[in-house]
C-alpha cells in the first residue's frame, strides 16, 4: 500500500490520457516513494500527477500524459508495495496487474470512444448497457471494518410493497464486481422470476487478505443481503445464493458459516479445500496454474505447511457440517473434465458432497481418485436415472447422487455448471421445509451457460 494504510482493501489506477495519433511506443516512468509521493517522471510530458483517495476511500494515482514519441504509451510505476493493482476509466475496470508486472510496464493502446484498451488479458471492457449497470452500482459500508464496499443491487417495483424472494450472485476467484457476465446472468432471471438481486465485491480477486474467504468476504456479502432487507422487502426465508469457481466457493463457504441466513445454495466447479487446491496447482498437469499456488499464498500470509489456520479458515469444508446440521439444500455441479480442462479437480466437489450427505451415500477416495485420474466414471457409479431436461447428450449427465439435503451432478464439461438448473433448484427451496429435489417439466441448460 502506498501510504502504509493497512486498512485499505484495494487499490485502483486511475489513468486519464490524452488523444495521440499512435504508431510507435513511448513509455511514462512514474517514481513514487513509500508515502505516495511523486519523486519523478520521465519519458512523456504527463501533468496533473495526483496521489489521492477517492470517495471510497481507495488510493487513486492519475495523471494526463502526452507521449514524446508517437506510439502506445507504457505506464512504469516503481517504488511500490507488491499489491495488485487495477487499472480503471472511471468504474470500469480494464486489467489486474501484479506489482511485477507494473514494474516491467503495462501497455495502453489508444483511446477510442471514450474507452480505454489494455494490450494484455485484462478485465471487461465497457458494454453497451454500462450505464444502467453504473445506476445499479451501490457502495456499503462494512459493518466489519466501516470500509465502503462495491455491490450491485437491484429489486422490482413490487417489492416496495410485498416481500419478494432475494438472490445473491458470485463473481469467479480472479475477478470482482466488475465480471459482468456472471451478473448478467443472474439479474435477468432475478428480474424474469421478480426477485431482488444483489452481486457484491466480497473484497474482489482471491489474492489479498481480504478476499478469499475472509472474515471481511463473508461479512460483505451479509452486509449485502441486509442492505437489499433494509431497501425493499425481501422474503427472509427464500435468499439464495449462487455462484461458479470462486464463486462455487463463496456459496458453499457461505451456505456454512451463515445457515441462518440462505434457503438454498447452488454451487459450480468449488473449491472446497485451499490447502489441497494450493498442493493441486504446483502439480505439473494439464489445466492447472500455478497462478492459483501464489494467490492462495498472497492471501493467506504464506504456504500451507506456514499457515494451516489460515488455509482451514477460508475452506468451506470446515464448515459445510454446519449447513448440514441446518439443513441447508444444496446443489453441487462441475465438468467430469475439470482438472484437466480447467483448475479445480472434481474431487472438491464430491467432498463437499461427503460432507453433505448422509454416511451411506458418501462416494469412496479410491472412486473419487478414479475420476480424477481417468475422466470416468465407474460402471457401478454410471448415472441412469430420470432424464433431466437441463441437460442433454453434449452434456449429458454421468454421476448423480442426492442424499439429505444435497444433490451433486457430474456432467460432460470441463469447468463449469449449469446456471438455468441452479436457478430452477433454488426456486423450489424455502426455509422450514423439506428440500425439493423435483425435476422440471422443461429446462434449458446450453454449453454457453456451462461456460459461464
Amino acid at each position: 500500500m502506498l501510504a502504509g494504510d493497512r486498512k485499505m482493501k484495494k487499490i485502483a489506477l486511475m489513468v486519464m490520457m490524452a488523444t495521440m495519433a499512435l504508431e510507435a511506443t513511448a513509455a511514462v516512468r512514474v517514481s513514487l516513494d513509500a508515502t505516495g509521493q511523486l519523486l519523478a517522471c520521465e519519458g512523456a510530458k504527463v501533468t496533473n500527477i495526483k496521489v489521492d483517495r477517492d470517495e471510497h476511500k481507495q488510493l487513486a494515482l492519475s495523471f494526463d500524459f502526452a507521449p514524446t514519441e508517437k506510439g502506445p504509451a507504457t505506464i512504469i510505476v516503481v517504488g511500490l508495495k507488491p499489491q495488485n493493482w487495477i487499472l480503471h476509466e472511471g468504474p470500469l475496470q480494464l486489467g489486474k496487474y501484479t506489482f511485477e508486472e507494473f514494474a516491467k510496464g503495462v501497455k495502453i493502446d489508444e483511446p477510442v470512444a471514450a474507452r480505454l484498451t489494455v494490450d494484455k488479458k485484462g478485465g471487461p471492457q465497457k458494454t453497451k448497457d454500462w450505464a444502467v449497470w453504473q445506476q445499479r452500482l451501490v457502495w456499503i459500508k462494512s459493518s466489519l471494518d466501516g470500509t465502503d464496499q462495491p455491490c450491485y443491487f437491484w429489486a422490482p417495483e413490487k417489492a416496495k410493497a410485498e416481500a419478494v424472494p432475494l438472490i445473491v450472485g458470485l463473481h469467479t476467484w480472479s475477478a470482482d464486481y466488475l465480471q459482468l457476465s456472471h451478473d448478467k446472468g443472474v439479474q435477468a432471471y432475478a428480474e424474469k422470476s421478480g426477485w431482488a438481486f444483489v452481486g457484491p465485491n466480497f473484497r474482489g480477486p482471491n489474492s489479498t487478505p481480504q478476499a478469499c474467504g475472509s472474515d471481511y468476504a463473508v461479512q460483505d456479502i451479509v452486509d449485502a443481503v441486509n442492505y437489499a432487507k433494509g431497501r425493499v422487502k425481501v422474503d427472509a426465508s427464500r435468499v439464495y445464493i449462487i455462484g461458479g469457481s470462486g464463486g462455487g466457493h463463496m456459496t458453499l463457504l457461505m451456505c456454512g458459516r451463515h445457515p441462518e441466513v440462505f434457503a438454498g445454495g447452488a454451487a459450480f466447479c468449488p473449491i472446497t479445500d485451499c490447502a489441497r487446491w494450493y498442493h493441486e496447482s504446483l502439480e505439473e498437469h494439464p489445466g492447472r496454474g500455478k497462478n492459483y499456488a501464489k494467490m492462495l499464498v498472497s492471501a493467506c500470509g504464506g504456504t500451507p505447511t506456514e499457515k494451516p489456520e489460515e488455509y482451514k479458515h477460508r475452506s468451506p469444508l470446515t464448515f459445510l457440517p454446519a449447513a448440514r446440521e441446518a439443513g441447508v439444500p444444496v446443489y453441487i455441479v462441475t465438468g467430469i473434465h475439470d482438472g484437466w480442462q480447467g483448475s479445480v479437480p472434481v474431487g472438491h466437489s464430491f467432498r463437499a458432497f461427503n460432507v453433505l450427505a448422509d454416511e451411506q451415500d458418501r462416494v469412496s477416495e479410491a472412486d473419487i481418485d478414479f475420476i480424477e485420474k481417468n475422466q470416468a466414471v465407474p460402471e457401478a457409479l454410471k448415472y441412469t436415472g430420470e432424464k433431466d431436461p437441463f441437460y442433454h447428450e453434449t452434456i449429458r449427465i454421468h454421476f448423480r447422487r442426492t442424499s439429505a439435503n444435497v444433490r451433486f451432478t457430474l456432467f460432460e464439461g470441463g469447468h463449469g455448471g449449469n446456471f438455468p438448473a441452479g436457478f430452477d433448484f433454488l426456486s423450489r427451496q424455502k426455509k422450514g421445509q423439506p428440500a425439493d429435489f423435483t425435476l422440471s417439466a422443461t429446462g434449458k441448460g446450453s454449453e454457453e451457460q456451462l461456460r459461464r
